[in-house]
């Protein structure tokens, strides 16, 4: 229910990065690896050189930084009692 109406919050703004492919409905890795392979292909036949640093963020959800987090979420314009009810989360 949160993520529904947090995720219509940020569709109805155009406020999602339209290449987002976590936790989609329309999306997966493979949409997001299809995205990258067309990216990397029309860059290196335009002349372009590309690098990629690649990452494991196994735990990325337990290294949020929660104050930014909530910094963000202010500033996508979420209303108060919604940023309240994420901190009260954070602290619980």
């Amino acid at each position: 229910m949160i993520y529904d109406q947090l995720d219509d919050y940020l569709s109805s703004r155009d406020l999602s990065y339209r290449h987002q492919s976590g936790l989609r409905s329309t999306f997966s890795t493979d949409t997001c690896l299809l995205h990258l392979t067309d990216f990397i292909r029309f860059n290196i036949d335009n002349g372009n050189c590309i690098g990629m640093v690649l990452f494991d963020r196994q735990k990325a959800f337990y290294t949020v930084d929660h104050p930014i987090l909530l910094m963000k979420l202010e500033a996508l314009g979420l209303y108060d009692s919604a940023v309240q009810w994420f901190r009260s989360i954070e602290n619980s």
